[in-house]
């Protein structure tokens, strides 16, 4: 007769000073929960989704299908509050935030951050992997883009008509990420509107328009979002605030350069979750 520790049959885990056993026929462990500086995510299904636009500004056409995987994105902006933890466990300076000190004010808490650089968005995505053990990064734009205007090719992410009060459309003035109401169909808030959203996307060496690697069609070549790129090449950021509509569409394309931060371009970021 064999005994209880001889049918134990599993594996001991050790995550984050945690111990875990797994019994034979026992489910998995459930996935650690999420700290409580953690961004919320939305799951975006994997398929296809029209990207561009005809008619448009050169950059951002022609309109076409692209499929992609199954992802989870920033349900919000990475804000004020949670960028706070990052500057405080890393123990980083950063006088482009604005913040009166390292701290940003009470009332700034809800605010997105802004002021921030392409590496530095990049550099919080790496360390929350590794507070998590979950694999966040930048969105490519593809990725950015299918969250905003959902599988139809929509022009604004609730539809094909501009409705006012859907988003923040004054470039000197930021508001909570949740002072509008949800704008996607997944749930997702301020993808237009705003702060501007930096991706791990690559733009090109000139402002006017993209290089020949980076222009649409959009394909699945990494060359596209290539991290270790040159800091010369520009990233593409999207989203933000304009008070003209055409200029706050889903597929709108814009680039700066990846050590911009001062707070005044205005630029944070939401996380991708990979799943």
């Amino acid at each position: 007769m064999t005994t209880i520790v001889e049918n134990i049959q599993g594996l001991v885990q050790q995550n984050n000073g945690t111990v875990i056993m797994n019994f034979a026929g026992a489910p998995p462990p459930a996935a650690l929960p999420p700290l409580p500086y953690e961004p919320a995510t939305i799951l975006i299904a994997a398929g296809p989704f029209i990207m561009g636009c005809d008619g448009g500004k050169p950059e951002e056409s022609p309109r076409h299908e692209v499929n992609l995987p199954a992802y989870r994105i920033g349900q919000y902006p990475v804000t004020n509050e949670q960028f706070a933890e990052f500057v405080r466990q890393t123990g980083r300076v950063m006088p482009e935030l604005g913040w009166p000190g390292q701290s940003p004010a009470e009332a700034a808490l809800h605010l997105p951050v802004t002021g921030v650089s392409w590496t530095h968005a990049l550099a919080y995505c790496e360390w929350l992997s590794q507070q998590t053990g979950r694999p966040y990064a930048l969105p490519n734009e593809a990725e950015w883009e299918r969250a905003a205007r959902y599988t139809d090719g929509r022009l604004y992410p609730w539809g094909n008509a501009w409705l006012e009060g859907r988003a923040n459309v004054d470039p000197d003035h930021l508001t909570a990420v949740n002072a509008y109401p949800p704008q996607t169909v997944e749930g997702c808030y301020d993808m237009i509107g705003n702060a501007r959203e930096w991706t791990c996307s690559l733009w090109g060496l000139q402002r006017r328009a993209p290089d020949a690697l980076y222009s649409y069609t959009w394909i699945a070549d990494p060359r596209r979002h290539e991290i270790t790129a040159n800091n010369q090449i520009r990233r593409i950021y999207r989203g933000g605030a304009s008070r003209t509509p055409a200029y706050m569409t889903c597929a709108t394309r814009q680039a700066n350069m990846p050590d911009t931060k001062i707070d005044l371009a205005r630029h944070g970021f939401r996380v991708l979750l990979k799943v």
